[in-house]
């Protein structure tokens, strides 16, 4: 499964709620090689890391682009 942001406005930042157990495994460039960053409520996020259902998660890109996390729920 994947989740996909679109950064394309001059929007670099998208905050969302995480909609179950998951974690995220890889980052797949879409459009642009943008260097992303993503936290995991506030602490920098590892990839292959636990995220819970409801954690805050920040994904930042450095310009515009479109990014797809690619995710297994647990």
């Amino acid at each position: 499964d994947n989740i996909s942001f679109e950064f394309m406005s001059g929007v670099l930042t998208a905050t969302i709620y995480a909609p179950a157990n998951m974690k995220i495994n890889s980052i797949t460039n879409v459009k642009n090689a943008p260097s992303t960053t993503i936290t995991n409520n506030g602490s920098a996020y590892t990839l292959g890391s636990s995220i819970a259902i409801g954690d805050i998660l920040v994904t930042t890109v450095s310009t515009a682009s479109v990014i797809k996390l690619n995710i297994q729920y647990v």
